[in-house]
């Protein structure tokens, strides 16, 4: 009698491990799906970031080459900002703007 029930212990010890082991591996798996997620959203985050720093990179390059000219004595760059930003223009050129055209 007393082995049957020690037999019938066993049996429980072993049916509450594996469940524990069943639910301590679920939790791990949804960690390990939730963390691997994580850092794939991280890394395209991080991929964007350096593409965006690259563009700023560039942009800070053209910005120091212009820094380094003498821009002040430059003619042509001084008369491009005033054609393009100001909208100047030369004493007898007329300048003609197409309000059709969709930018």
């Amino acid at each position: 009698m007393e082995k049957k029930k020690q037999k019938k212990n066993k049996k429980k010890s072993y049916i509450l491990i594996t469940a524990v082991a069943t639910v301590l591996c679920s939790i791990l798996l949804i960690f390990t799906v939730s963390a691997i997620n994580d850092i794939n959203r991280l890394s395209k985050a991080n991929d964007d970031l350096k593409t965006q720093l690259n563009v700023e990179q560039q942009k800070d390059a053209e910005l120091q080459n212009i820094l380094s000219k003498d821009i002040t004595n430059d003619k042509n760059y001084i008369m491009n900002i005033a054609e393009k930003k100001l909208g100047y223009a030369m004493p007898g050129v007329r300048i003609f703007k197409d309000y059709n055209s969709k930018k």
